[in-house]
């Protein structure tokens, strides 16, 4: 119900970075995203994934136009990733990120990290 994306960008209308609470331990996490990026972004990182555990040890994950991010409004560029494509050209991507199995989480954070870039967080699945 009601706002089911969150988004991140450097543009005002945006947080800059989200913070999502997590418990437990895991294998993996699976997230679903769309991005706004476009080629003055291209192999620097545009944004990142951060997985936080409970002794504040981090994961890392960059996001990289078009390595393993790219436009959702174009057909997919980027390669490492599963892309889910909404109809002939709009996709979302699927990151997932490995986790330290004997570790508590503590959180999961969303962060812009260049210009003209916004990531669209739409789900999240935990394993």
């Amino acid at each position: 119900r009601g706002n089911n994306i969150a988004c991140v960008s450097i543009w005002e209308n945006f947080p800059t970075a989200i913070d999502i609470p997590l418990k437990g331990k895991a294998n993996e996490i699976a997230l679903f995203f769309i991005g706004v990026t476009n080629a003055m972004q291209s192999y620097v990182e545009n944004a990142r994934f951060i997985v936080t555990y409970d002794d504040d040890s981090k994961q890392i994950i960059s996001l990289i136009h078009p390595k393993n991010f790219d436009d959702w409004l174009v057909p997919a560029l980027q390669t490492e990733n599963e892309t889910v494509y909404f109809s002939d050209y709009n996709h979302g991507i699927v990151q997932r990120i490995a986790l330290e199995p004997k570790k508590n989480l503590n959180k999961i954070t969303v962060e812009a990290v260049a210009n003209e870039v916004i990531v669209g967080l739409i789900g999240i699945s935990i394993r």
